[in-house]
């Protein structure tokens, strides 16, 4: 074969080929640690511009927390929770990734009895509550909770701690694995 003169540049990018930087010829002879460094560097934004377009959302923390939260404070948000106004919401029971969700509201989507999560990091274990959910007449609250849980078991991989509250018309359960 062919040598290539030490001063050419390689390719180097990351995994998916969607976007590369060039590395010359001094960067093969860095440790694995200060290349991975390195490529960090330039892979990761020092902050991400979390925003929410739904206006009916309720977010906690704050939009603006958020907004000046760092890559790594991202990548593990405590205390995460997004409510529909009118329709419920999901309240995350430990911290979650928030790094691939730009636009909260296009990654998690609450409408009338419906959930989406568009996001790896957020597809952790939560709680979930659905408002203005009416009882079938002709059903008990009891035998209302246990065709929720099973309906939910068809949506979610596992859910537990289903709850139907008449008074408030709103079921709550736990996704446990999404």
């Amino acid at each position: 074969g062919k040598e290539r003169p030490e001063n050419s540049m390689l390719a180097a990018g990351d995994p998916s080929g969607s976007r590369g930087r060039r590395a010359s010829a001094s960067d093969i002879n860095r440790s694995d640690a200060q290349r991975e460094k390195a490529v960090a560097a330039h892979s990761q934004p020092t902050a991400a511009k979390v925003s929410c377009s739904q206006a009916n959302y309720l977010v906690t923390p704050s939009i603006a927390l958020l907004q000046v939260f760092t890559w790594e404070q991202l990548a593990a948000v405590p205390g995460f929770k997004i409510e529909d106004r009118t329709w419920g919401q999901v309240e995350w029971m430990g911290p979650v990734d928030l790094r691939d969700a730009a636009d909260l509201a296009k990654s998690i989507v609450i409408s009338k009895g419906q959930l989406y999560v568009h996001s790896n990091g957020l597809k952790r274990r939560a709680l979930v509550t659905f408002k203005s959910i009416k009882k079938p007449s002709g059903k008990t609250p009891e035998e209302f909770s246990h065709l929720l849980q099973r309906v939910l078991e068809t949506a979610f991989a596992r859910v537990s701690s289903v709850a139907y509250d008449a008074t408030k018309s709103q079921i709550s359960f736990v996704v446990e694995v999404w």
